[in-house]
């Protein structure tokens, strides 16, 4: 038995994800944004997905915006 990390080995803000989000939704929603540094937070996190791909020659089939497009789209927002 393995463990994988999963995800696109690019890292994105809260704020970059609310952009894409609002994009697809076609709506302005209001967000409120406090800037708060919590200790010990990590602040940039980037998936390293090499061990799957190399293993199971696993890749992300869709980026960030795409993949967000998709669940938008079949929640029918």
């Amino acid at each position: 038995m393995s463990i994988y990390n999963i995800g696109s080995g690019k890292s994105y803000s809260v704020k970059e994800i609310v952009d894409l989000a609002q994009k697809h939704l076609k709506k302005n929603i209001s967000v409120q944004y406090k800037n708060i540094k919590r200790t010990n937070e990590v602040l940039d996190v980037v998936a390293d997905y090499s061990k799957i791909m190399k293993e199971l020659n696993w890749r992300p089939k869709f980026d960030i915006d795409e993949g967000l497009k998709a669940i938008v789209e079949k929640m029918n927002f």
